[in-house]
């Protein structure tokens, strides 16, 4: 099982409705942002847009949502990938801020045959977790402890991380938050085979800086390290880890008790987790977690 650090983009997360709620509070957000940062895009993954589409099938032209109708819908996109190329998923949908589908498919363990229910396992989301970053940065430059268009150097003066001056132009939060900073980026910044071996996110970050490729603003290309630096941002500039500041600040409000960053995740932590599965076909299998 590969594991990574605190980092932003590596959170574990419970599936139940307060998960699609809080979805439905970062949409919100994010569609602020995308508007503020005049230019952001983002793209969904394969299973995301299935599910993205299968819930536009279920909703009238009125705008309604019949649950029977998604909840097939939603089936029929999900269930030809289970036990192929993964073996479990948890689907909630919201619309208007009300959830209309909180279900579960497949097992979160093939061995055991432990179902995926609504509310159980929780999953690690990947990618999925960005949104929370970029609200922590938007509570941020709300508290005026932050700003898009600084350079991103005069919050780590402090930190061991360090950003080279291959470029006149410095990096901001802006070019973070659009995947226009430059850097040639490493998939995954910290990433470890061994829990064993896990770092804090700013040792991540400084042992896995990357060349800067090209100018900021120049060319999108997606950055799972600038996400995490924007993450160390927001640490550096409220003087705390992210994994604090976002539990404190964004996932308790939110009564979020079963989600978190923190890596490994700890053994207090409510949640049962889903087990780490690979291979294809009927070679998935689960795999041993470290």
């Amino acid at each position: 099982m590969v594991v990574a650090p605190p980092t932003p983009t590596s959170p574990i997360a419970r599936p139940a409705w307060a998960a699609a709620r809080f979805g439905a509070a970062l949409a919100v957000s994010v569609v602020a942002f995308a508007g503020l940062l005049a230019g952001a895009a983002g793209a969904a993954g394969a299973s995301g847009a299935a599910a993205a589409q299968a819930a536009g099938d279920g909703a009238s032209a009125a705008g309604e949502v019949d649950p029977a109708t998604l909840a097939e819908r939603v089936a029929q996109r999900i269930e030809p990938d289970l036990g192929e190329h993964v073996a479990g998923a948890s689907v909630a949908v919201v619309a208007q801020d009300e959830l209309v589908l909180a279900e579960g498919y497949g097992d979160a363990d093939t061995d055991a045959g432990v179902p995926v229910t609504a509310d159980e396992p929780a999953f690690q989301v990947g990618s999925t977790s960005k949104p929370v970053t970029w609200t922590a940065v938007m509570q941020g430059v709300e508290d005026g402890a932050l700003d898009l268009d600084v350079d991103v150097a005069t919050y780590l003066e402090d930190s061991a991380v360090e950003i080279d001056e291959t470029f006149d132009e410095p990096i901001t939060l802006r070019h973070l938050a659009t995947h226009t900073a430059g850097f040639d980026d490493p998939a995954n910044p910290g990433a470890v085979d061994d829990a064993d071996e896990l770092v804090e996110l700013e040792q991540a970050l400084a042992e896995a800086a990357p060349e800067r490729v090209r100018p900021p603003g120049e060319t999108v290309a997606y950055s799972n390290y600038g996400t995490a630096l924007a993450g160390h941002v927001v640490a550096e500039a409220y003087d705390t880890t992210f994994e604090a500041y976002v539990q404190d600040e964004v996932l308790g409000p939110l009564d979020m008790d079963r989600t978190t960053f923190e890596q490994p995740v700890p053994d207090e932590d409510p949640s049962r987790l889903a087990a780490p599965h690979e291979g294809f076909g009927d070679d998935l299998a689960p795999i041993e977690r470290s």
